[in-house]
């Protein structure tokens, strides 16, 4: 999914101050279960919850297909970019941060699969980075039909959940879980939402982000 660069962001700002229009931005960190490049990309997550909130939001995402919390293997997790969200709020911050992501992370299948302590401190270590003004809305990982099949160190997906739950007391958390049915008719494959399970996740997600940019 492309991402504008500054300059087009910032014109954005611009144009919509002397419309009189207020323009919230939305990041969206996660891994192919935002970006699912089986879908094409308006049917993707981002971009239904963008249509859901209307024009005066402005979504952004920042997620790849096996993205992980924690440094997984050769790859570096969200938890360890100290400064990514600095970086990237610039001029014109956030008004809320939307984070889906823990499946990598329990990775049942390559036997890699990082203990739910790593998670829950690389999960810790990522929230600290956000800014004091910026909502954040945590999702917890949807249903699959593979998920209890515990990883190398034994834990199952749910173990994660309930990490993400517990880091994530004090901000907003949509259960993920629960906003798709536990049918196969609503995923693709694995953990991939369909299209319909997709947008039934969007939906739960831009009901709990429109409190939070209306502020």
């Amino acid at each position: 999914m492309q991402r504008p660069i500054w300059g087009v962001a910032l014109a954005s700002v611009i144009a919509s101050a002397a419309l009189g229009i207020t323009t919230q931005r939305v990041i969206f960190i996660g891994d192919s279960l935002t970006v699912n490049q089986a879908l094409l990309t308006q049917q993707m997550l981002p971009e239904r919850v963008g249509r859901l909130l209307g024009d005066r939001v402005f979504i952004e995402a920042l997620a790849a297909p096996g993205a992980t919390m924690t440094n997984h293997g050769m790859v570096p997790g969200f938890g360890s970019q100290k400064a990514l969200l600095e970086v990237l709020g610039g001029l014109y911050p956030p008004k809320a941060v939307v984070i889906l992501l823990g499946t990598n992370d329990y990775d049942s299948e390559s036997g890699t699969g990082v203990s739910t302590d790593a998670f829950r401190a690389a999960y810790s270590s990522f929230l600290a980075t956000v800014p004091m003004a910026t909502s954040v809305v945590c999702i917890t990982p949807p249903w699959f039909a593979g998920e209890s099949k515990p990883n190398a160190g034994g834990y199952t997906l749910e173990d994660y959940r309930a990490v993400i739950r517990q880091v994530c007391a004090k901000q907003t958390v949509v259960e993920g879980v629960n906003a798709i049915p536990h049918d196969p008719a609503y995923y693709l494959s694995g953990p991939h939402p369909n299209e319909l399970g997709t947008e039934l996740l969007s939906r739960a997600v831009a009901a709990a982000l429109r409190p939070l940019i209306s502020r």
